[in-house]
């Protein structure tokens, strides 16, 4: 039996505690439990390309492989010249795949280039109507303007030309009044 010394600063004195009752602090013990649980994981979640070749050979068995049959190598399917064919025929899908992007992406320009085309002309032509819409306005503006002052000098000549008939029937009513009076006085005196 083991015994661990523990200083007991309260008392002053040392006491001896024997390892059967001795419990290691909580801390340590759920450390060392998360670093297992940890590896595990690790473990469980390696991929393939990290795991050892060895491993990888043996863990697919001969009889999941596909059979190699003797027609296929008789005809030469692991022969250079057919991956050579197929390493061209790649290299041309790639490359009509790279020009069919490069044509969609001029198309797409144009397509830009037209449609900013058209909203240009779409507003050079709001602009217009609206210009053309502001001149008939103001002719209109302008003709009743023309209208009102043409009214207001004929009424102006109207009065004017009333002003002169009054005053030459006031002058013609003061004739005739003198005349009436004149006649009256002569009748009065020959009376």
């Amino acid at each position: 039996m083991v015994l661990f010394l523990f200083g007991n600063i309260e008392l002053g004195s040392k006491s001896w505690v024997p390892t059967s009752t001795y419990i290691p602090p909580k801390e340590k013990q759920v450390l060392e439990e998360d670093k297992q649980r940890n590896r595990q994981k690790a473990e469980c979640h390696i991929p393939d390309c990290a795991k050892p070749r060895s491993s990888l050979i043996h863990s697919t068995p001969l009889e999941l492989q596909p059979p190699i049959r003797m027609e296929q190598l008789v005809e030469g399917v692991d022969k250079p010249a057919s991956f050579l064919q197929w390493q061209k025929e790649m290299r041309e899908l790639n490359l009509q795949e790279e020009l069919a992007q490069v044509e969609r992406r001029r198309l797409e320009g144009r397509i830009s280039y037209e449609k900013a085309a058209l909203a240009r002309t779409g507003i050079m032509v709001r602009n217009q109507k609206t210009a053309l819409l502001k001149k008939e306005e103001t002719a209109k503006l302008m003709q009743r303007y023309v209208n009102k002052q043409l009214q207001e000098e004929k009424e102006m000549r109207d009065l004017e030309q009333e002003m002169v008939d009054g005053h030459k029937n006031s002058k013609a009513a003061k004739v005739k009044l003198q005349e009436f009076t004149q006649r009256i006085v002569k009748e009065v005196s020959e009376q």
